[in-house]
């Protein structure tokens, strides 16, 4: 990112962190696919596509970046190990897309090197068609439920195609799905009892409730903040909010004058203005000020030493509040804590930082960090597409197999010609690298031995959808069934789930129309 950042050329960019990203993808996929892009023919593609050449100069830029630095990256790593990790035998078990720098490493490394994928006579395979994607979810969470009560100890797994950026989402349908399995008592369904599973996706760390407040109370230190966002921060538990009431008469008087945003020095103001016993203002005016006239926060530093001035920052706006923590929001600091010490390690890359760079280095390593809390061991998994290929299930349902998201559309990377990518079976090149992406991983989960059901939605954004062509091509060669059982049979499982399902829609039905409504408005408190 500091390359392009940089680059003359890249000021016409309007996204520079995402098109580092994609960059960097595009850099590593070349040298995984041990792919020169200055020797020819390569050189001369490259050359021919303006996105390509531009990159050319990003990665040229970088390594001498690297060379001036005495570093190199992770895959030209592993070529300088080599002559130490010598061995007879290599048994790759279960490596369904291994890149051509590492598979012909490996064949240096040993004598023979055998592909191995494990496999298990097919279980039953079921076809299951949903009107929605929300009844998707519901009828997933409600089949963990049954299978949860009825094999406790069978090893169960649903899988969400892009799970990591709808995790909430799906976790409220799945539990919603799950508690239609209870116990139904004089029409009333009641949750089971405590039925646990563990969900792979976590969220950024930047959003957790702790970390959100800690990079917000840093930044009123040099950014001005919206009243509404200093409303909120105000309010939060995670700082020292003894005097939150007095706070509450500075909002007031911001929001009379009209204020949509605060600056730094306007809220300070505002703090010491507002009278109290003591005098003096506000706590938090007299934090401010403190911090205002050290001078170390003025000065640069290299990122190590902010690593200890925003601690001590955050002790002196007291963070993280006076209430007793949860054990999710202190793994949420301990994770808080590794993100400072990444901070400190972006010494031997950057140079010394002023404070309001400082924090925005320090919130990007927030916002890419992944918090997944710490859970109990349980053998229902909740995980995405990708992160299923590798294990073996008893049951397992598979979401989103519609014909227009399975497999994937293609996605090439905009900083490598195509033709290479395309040539070269790059990820993600063409619709029929997705194919066979898309079937192989299938005929993973088929052989897996899982009794698997593939569901898919009949609508999404009003258009009609059908089943993936591939679900069609594997019910074929499965003797327990096709895709026209999911419109043609309705098991016992089936309509268990529409009774269910009526039910909950009957009851949301009733709260919804309350029998008592409200009084009508009189025209007095109408025209009030």
């Amino acid at each position: 990112q500091q390359v392009i950042e940089k680059n003359p050329a890249s000021a016409a960019l309007l996204r520079p962190r995402a098109s580092a990203q994609l960059a960097s993808d595009a850099y590593k996929n070349l040298l995984l696919w041990a792919l020169d892009w200055r020797s020819e023919p390569l050189a001369s593609q490259f050359r021919y596509d303006v996105d390509a050449q531009l990159f050319v100069e990003w990665a040229q830029s970088f390594e001498d970046e690297l060379t001036a630095r005495c570093m190199t990256v992770m895959p030209l790593l592993v070529d300088v190990l080599q002559p130490f990790a010598r061995c007879e035998h290599i048994v790759l078990a279960e490596f369904n897309d291994l890149s051509p720098r590492y598979r012909r490493l490996l064949k240096q490394q040993a004598q023979s090197l055998q592909d191995y994928q494990f496999q298990s006579a097919p279980g039953e395979w079921q076809v299951q068609a949903c009107d929605s994607e929300r009844e998707e979810l519901l009828q997933a969470g409600y089949w963990l439920a049954q299978n949860m009560q009825q094999q406790s100890q069978s090893s169960i797994g649903l899988l969400v195609p892009g799970l990591e950026s709808r995790r909430e989402s799906v976790l409220r349908l799945v539990e919603e799905g799950m508690a239609m399995a209870g116990q139904q008592q004089d029409g009333v369904v009641f949750a089971p009892a405590e039925l646990p599973f563990n969900i792979s996706a976590g969220v950024p760390l930047a959003s957790c409730g702790p970390i959100r407040s800690a990079l917000d109370l840093l930044s009123l230190c040099v950014e001005s903040v919206e009243v509404p966002a200093l409303v909120g921060l105000l309010n939060s538990r995670y700082r020292d909010n003894r005097e939150l009431m007095l706070e509450q008469t500075m909002l007031h008087r911001l929001y009379r004058r009209g204020k949509v945003e605060v600056s730094p020095s306007l809220l300070r103001h505002e703090c010491v203005s507002v009278e109290t016993q003591q005098g003096g203002g506000l706590l938090l005016g007299q934090q401010l000020q403190n911090l205002q006239q050290r001078r170390d926060l003025k000065q640069r530093h290299v990122p190590s030493a902010w690593t200890a001035l925003f601690s001590e920052c955050l002790q002196a706006l007291g963070w993280p509040g006076r209430s007793a923590l949860g054990s999710v929001e202190y793994q949420q600091i301990e994770h808080w804590g590794q993100a400072l010490k990444q901070l400190g390690e972006l010494d031997a890359v950057c140079e010394t930082l002023d404070y309001r760079s400082a924090l925005q280095q320090l919130r990007q390593l927030a916002a890419d960090a992944v918090f997944q809390p710490r859970t109990s061991r349980s053998n229902v998994q909740v995980l995405g597409l990708l992160e299923g290929a590798g294990l073996q299930f008893d049951h397992l349902w598979v979401c989103g197999m519609s014909s227009a998201d399975w497999p994937p559309p293609a996605n090439p990377n905009p900083f490598i010609p195509g033709v290479i990518q395309v040539s070269n079976r790059m990820p993600h090149a063409n619709a029929e690298r997705e194919l066979d992406y898309a079937r192989s991983l299938l005929q993973h989960f088929r052989q897996s031995g899982a009794n698997m059901v593939a569901s898919f939605c009949r609508q999404a954004d009003d258009i009609e959808l059908g089943p993936s062509p591939l679900l069609e091509y594997f019910s074929s060669a499965c003797e327990s069934g096709s895709t026209d059982g999911a419109d043609q049979h309705e098991t016992g499982a089936r309509q268990a789930w529409s009774e269910s399902w009526q039910q909950h829609r009957d009851r949301l039905s009733l709260l919804i129309h309350d029998s008592d409504p409200a009084p009508a408005v009189s025209a007095e408190e109408g025209t009030r």
